[in-house]
């Protein structure tokens, strides 16, 4: 702070006293009085004292519990701002808006510290910062302000002046350029405390990939050479555009002239230390089809392998250029001198911009965020690093942003709830004791992503793909994308065939509450660039607002479960024509890897329990649950089915049914002894039929209930006595 800080002493009391009202404004007015500002207007002339007082008499205006360090200061009125006043400037100007991005008339400034705002675990809390909220964020009747909303809103402003630095923490002031030599004080602070720790930022073993070039930068020379293992190279992530890219000459030297943002990030890379550089749009050859699958096969190690990422967010295409490096960034940060004390508005949207970016829209890029292990990202404001210690979400400090400066090392109380956001997932290996849920997350956000070409929906995920079974124990493979785990008794089904089963019968976690959900709802419609029962080959919007979900439980044997997969027969059929029996018994993980090196499946043959799912044209609009014969439904669900068998332009039948055609594929449950639980439940895969009588597609997974009595007809029944009371039939079919 200042050197004009205030006289004020508060009476000798212990390390446990803290001000009153009464001397916290004896306070404040004090320091105000010893500033000797000029040219403010009266409201703020009672305000500014708060900028020049004393860092220990400030920690003294706080109590010592939980929330009490998010204090106001003042209410504050658009229309009493008077534009002759440099603090009504300043104010005025990070004024937050409302839910509609409209500027709020009425607003609390408040109070903080260091410490709090940013979670430290007992450090920073002399240290004042202060933020604007909306009127409506104050809670009369506990004293209280609600803090501000970081990442999306840029209402906090504290110190940048030297004092501040010697802290340890200090709001920078941005400039149109990137600074480097931050970024590389960045990296040194990774290496430094995470290289030899339990953390990935670095790769610890390098595998040698054929045909795997980069870029030497050095003194401009901008030629392909073969990469090696003791390379340090970094990647580029971006937006390939609509360009058509101009390839190496024959000697492997890039064009002459290259687009700005190429040239911008080999600015990077020399400035940062470094001399070789991976793009794919030069390194991987467009001519060499072998070559080229090979290199999308092994993404995975391409990203990881790498000593950083650059990721080029804002850029919409190569010749958008690099902001901060090859254009001026569009930084717009408001900032208050008063004597000696420089106040700056932190700049803290930077997840708003990451997550609202054309980078962030697209599926190749997600892949190569999630594999690199090192992320510096370039942004219109700023720049962002992550290494793994921030996907950790460790109490090591992993995220570095450059609008706020403060020390690594310093621990957190709630790393969690960390001001500087981490926004990249930790790696799978961290979820070791789900990996199942890390899988369905990377899936879900990935199917938010827009591709140029729906072929590229399964090669821009197997990077990811390959990082789950080069980390995860558990994950043996995948089939064509569709995931393949361990079985076991806790997490899925102990048969072989139960995992098959488990990685066809995803489903999206619609989770309707009311037909009005069922009405809104985007229906799923299919690609066509793969089978019908791999959930890459679908798209349920655009973005998906559904995550994509593997049930964990439903094909174990329990208690009171019967066993359909014991009576379930399954085989892979290859395009080569080649079959491979996925049978009872055999070795899961052997499995899997002789799958993954025969090429595509075309299609599954099942040998399974087969039957007729009937769904009414007309329903029942006010019931939660519907029955139709001896099967009962949740009525948000039933007309989910019937918008479904609309969208597919199924005939009525002389009953005014939609009749679908479905697989049952999980076991049925015993029935209560009680004879008035009767309802049991049993999981369909719904059918639509081809041009060939014995081949189907997925429509849909769906629960069903059925009525098996108590008693006499349910108790002890055999899947197969089940099977004849339900109509159900032991059938071969194939599924496309």
């Amino acid at each position: 702070m200042g050197d004009t800080s205030s006289s004020y002493t508060y009476p000798d009391y212990s390390i446990e006293r803290y001000l009153d009202e009464e001397e916290i404004h004896e306070a404040v007015s004090a320091a105000g009085k010893k500033a000797k500002t000029r040219g403010l207007c009266k409201r703020c002339d009672h305000i500014v004292g708060w900028f020049f007082l004393d860092q220990e008499v400030f920690r003294r205006t706080f109590r010592e519990i939980w929330g009490a360090k998010l204090q106001p200061i003042c209410d504050l009125e658009v229309n009493e701002f008077k534009p002759s006043c440099t603090v009504c400037n300043f104010l005025h100007s990070i004024r937050p808006k409302n839910e509609e991005n409209e500027d709020e008339r009425s607003f609390r400034l408040g109070r903080s510290t260091v410490g709090h705002i940013f979670d430290y675990m007992h450090a920073y809390d002399n240290v004042p910062i202060f933020y604007l909220v909306p009127g409506d964020s104050f809670n009369f009747g506990r004293r209280r302000i609600k803090s501000p909303t970081s990442n999306t809103f840029n209402t906090v402003f504290g110190f940048s002046n030297a004092d501040a630095y010697k802290d340890g923490v200090a709001i920078r002031h941005l400039s149109s350029n990137a600074d480097l030599s931050l970024v590389r004080g960045w990296i040194r602070l990774c290496d430094d405390n995470h290289t030899n720790s339990d953390f990935d930022c670095l790769p610890k073993v390098i595998v040698p990939l054929q045909g795997f070039t980069v870029i030497d930068c050095k003194d401009g020379r901008n030629t392909l050479v073969p990469g090696t293992t003791s390379m340090q190279y970094i990647t580029l992530s971006y937006v390939w555009g609509t360009e058509v890219s101009d390839v190496p000459d024959r000697i492997g030297r890039l064009p002459a002239t290259l687009p700005n943002l190429i040239k911008g990030v080999i600015e990077v890379v020399m400035a940062l230390g470094y001399r070789y550089l991976w793009i794919d749009r030069y390194c991987v050859p467009q001519t060499d089809s072998g070559i080229k699958s090979y290199l999308l096969q092994n993404m995975d190690k391409i990203y990881s392998q790498s000593i950083l990422t650059i990721i080029a967010a804002t850029s919409k295409c190569p010749n958008d250029g690099l902001a901060g490096i090859t254009r001026p960034r569009m930084v717009v940060q408001e900032s208050l001198e008063i004597n000696s004390v420089h106040l700056v508005q932190w700049v803290s949207n930077i997840q708003f911009e990451i997550e609202n970016s054309v980078w962030n829209t697209r599926g190749w890029t997600y892949q190569e965020a999630l594999l690199s292990r090192r992320r510096l990202v370039l942004t219109e404001t700023q720049c962002y690093f992550q290494c793994d210690a921030g996907g950790d979400w460790s109490v090591r400090e992993g995220s570095r942003m450059e609008s706020i400066d403060h020390d690594l090392t310093t621990k957190r109380e709630l790393p969690y709830k960390n001001r500087i956001p981490i926004i990249f997932p930790p790696r799978p290996k961290r979820f070791i004791d789900d990996e199942l849920k890390s899988f369905e997350s990377r899936v879900s956000s990935y199917a938010k992503k827009q591709l140029s070409k729906s072929s590229d929906v399964l090669p821009a995920f197997l990077g990811l793909l390959g990082m789950f079974v080069s980390e995860c124990s558990a994950f043996y493979g995948h089939i064509y994308g569709v995931p393949i785990f361990e079985p076991s008794t806790e997490f899925l089904s102990t048969d072989t065939i139960g995992t098959l089963i488990t990685g066809i019968t995803w489903h999206f976690d619609t989770e309707f509450n009311t037909l009005e959900d069922v009405t809104e709802a985007a229906i799923p419609t299919r690609r066509r660039a793969l089978p019908s029962w791999k959930w890459c080959d679908w798209i349920h919007a655009s973005p998906s607002p559904y995550s994509i979900k593997w049930e964990k439980n439903i094909l174990n044997v329990g208690l009171m479960r019967r066993d359909i997969v014991c009576n379930t027969r399954l085989s892979l059929e290859f395009e080569d024509g080649t079959i491979l029996s996925w049978t009872h018994g055999d070795n899961v993980a052997g499995l899997t890897r002789k799958a993954m090196g025969m090429g595509n499946v075309h299609c599954i043959h099942i040998v399974g329990w087969f039957t007729h799912l009937s769904i009414p044209v007309d329903l029942s609009p006010g019931r939660s649950w519907q029955l139709w014969g001896r099967y009962g439904i949740e009525s948000v669900k039933m007309h989910w089915l019937r918008r479904l068998a609309k969208e597919q332009g199924m005939n009525v039948s002389g009953n005014k049914e939609y009749v679908f055609k479905a697989w049952v594929f999980a076991p049925v449950i015993e029935p209560s002894i009680s004879p008035r639980n009767s309802w049991n439940d049993v999981h369909m895969m719904l059918l639509g039929e081809t041009s060939d009588p014995v081949t189907f597609e997925r429509i849909e997974v769906c629960k069903v209930s059925m009525e098996l009595k108590g008693g006499e007809e349910g108790k002890g029944r055999s899947v197969k006595d089940i099977a004849e009371i339900f109509g159900w039939e032991m059938k071969a079919f194939k599924l496309a």
